[in-house]
């Protein structure tokens, strides 16, 4: 049983660290690196437990996070 409270405490620490990340970075601009090597640039509008929701030159861009290699945010100019 206490495995379980670990696993469950950790995924929810897990899940803060994600969340604030995140929350920090609405309305500004970020640079996603994917599994595959491409990049985007753009401004993150929203997320949830699995998907970003990106603003880019293009338009909006749904991106599923389990794609993902990283997310950064931009310095502003």
């Amino acid at each position: 049983m206490d495995f379980i409270r670990k696993n469950k405490r950790q995924v929810m620490q897990s899940r803060f660290v994600q969340c604030h990340f995140l929350n920090n970075l609405i309305n500004h601009g970020v640079l996603v690196k994917f599994i595959s090597g491409e990049n985007i640039q753009g401004v993150l509008l929203g997320f949830d437990d699995y998907c970003l929701l990106i603003e880019t030159e293009k338009g909006q861009i749904l991106l599923y996070k389990h794609g993902i290699q990283s997310l950064a945010g931009l310095k502003n100019e």
